[in-house]
């Protein structure tokens, strides 16, 4: 792995309130407390009680979840809203910030109706400008207020998805920009979100054109393959490095999707539950501000099922979800530091007391504790719980350990 420091100061990346800058094998983000809303998700069948989280998550991505405008406008001047109005009411009743992704085009309203796309005929093609603009108009007002963000395009480097060009996708998000926010000024505005290291190049090319004035959030997605999540510090890198190059670089970063697919190869369930932690701890101290996890109800795609098929138990990745969420919220975390041996080990602040997550995503070793951590028990994923004696040595893999000291 090449080292932080270089390629953070390689990329542009600043110390800015936003962004995490590198200090050695070191991520820094020392003056944040990780808030509630950081922890995402994706809900894919909100009609069905069983399916909703059995844990805690402070917002809701609604995509996939049958509420496109396609799917809410099947027809110029039918609407049919009543699954989105029950969302919305979903989310207030459980106290869930919603971010609304735009789009895909009905197909009446498509500038290339008979265009095939990934949702039907002319879905991926960007819309007449006076059809878009009285969909905005019409969910900024009904929604006023109850939704905090809009979120212009999903996946718009895939051609499947988006098959216009930079210019007409900053188009859209002026409107976006404009009609909602003439409705409810609070509302933010959230970039298209490009996906993985091929939307590199097709994000520069829309912030070039000038997408950059109308978001008040950029939205990516840090997808990584079937690569581990510390690779997504230098992906979460470079996109900071075009933030910082059209001068955004003060903007949140949001990771609106991220996860794995069902073609990754996993040796166990137990690893899954580990990715959970590990892309939840390395976003944030890398300058993501809001992690959406993807999905939580998702049988057919994911390859880190947090619930069994059909929305039966949660299983040990949701479980992990949950005690991650537990470690970090409220804390700050001033640093992740990795050693030549691959060890991480990330610092939690909360008031006055300190506490460690380890973990070592290549090997299994034995980690001698150091005295001066005060540690006094070693938490897993899982819900084991293991008192610790002075100079203790614990076996560590790649499996994030809470090293947690008296009164925590």
């Amino acid at each position: 792995m090449l080292s932080v420091l270089a390629l953070l100061v390689s990329l542009g990346v600043t110390s800015a309130s936003a962004a995490a800058h590198g200090r050695g094998d070191v991520l820094v983000r020392p003056n944040e407390s990780v808030p509630p809303d950081y922890f995402g998700m994706h809900v894919h069948s909100p009609a069905r009680p069983e399916c909703w989280p059995r844990t805690e998550f402070g917002s809701w991505r609604l995509w996939d979840s049958h509420v496109r405008w396609l799917d809410l406008q099947p027809a110029r001047g039918q609407w049919n809203l009543d699954l989105l109005d029950h969302c919305i009411s979903l989310a207030e009743a459980r106290g869930v910030g919603v971010l609304l992704t735009l789009g895909q085009t009905p197909t009446w309203a498509s500038t290339r109706p008979e265009e095939a796309g990934q949702y039907g005929a002319g879905a991926s093609a960007e819309p007449r400008r006076k059809h878009w603009r009285a969909y905005l108009r019409r969910i900024a007002r009904r929604y006023q207020a109850r939704i905090e963000a809009y979120e212009v395009w999903n996946e718009p480097d895939l051609p499947t998805f988006f098959s216009g060009d930079a210019d007409a996708l900053v188009r859209l998000t002026r409107d976006a920009h404009d009609v909602v926010k003439a409705i409810d000024p609070e509302a933010s505005i959230v970039s298209p979100s490009f996906t993985s290291k091929r939307g590199l190049p097709a994000f520069e090319r829309y912030l070039r054109a000038g997408g950059a004035g109308a978001i008040d959030v950029v939205g990516y997605h840090f997808y990584v393959g079937e690569s581990p999540p510390e690779t997504m510090v230098a992906l979460v890198a470079r996109v900071r490095r075009l933030m910082a190059k059209y001068r955004i670089q003060e903007k949140p970063l949001w990771n609106t999707e991220a996860g794995w697919s069902r073609w990754t190869k996993f040796t166990s369930r137990r690893q899954m539950a580990s990715y959970v932690a590990r892309a939840y701890l390395l976003n944030w101290v890398a300058g993501v501000d809001r992690f959406y996890w993807y999905a939580w109800d998702n049988d057919d795609w994911v390859g880190i099922h947090t619930v069994e098929p059909d929305c039966g138990a949660t299983t040990e990745a949701g479980r992990a979800y949950a005690t991650i969420r537990t470690w970090m919220v409220g804390s700050r975390i001033p640093e992740c530091r990795r050693d030549r041996q691959d060890t991480w080990v990330c610092t939690l602040m909360r008031e006055r007391r300190q506490a460690r997550i380890v973990w070592n995503p290549k090997r299994q070793l034995r980690f001698r504790v150091p005295t001066d951590w005060g540690a006094n028990r070693v938490d897993t994923l899982q819900g084991d719980r293991r008192i610790l004696a002075e100079r203790a040595e614990v076996v560590i893999d790649e499996n994030p350990r809470y090293f947690a000291i008296p009164g925590d």
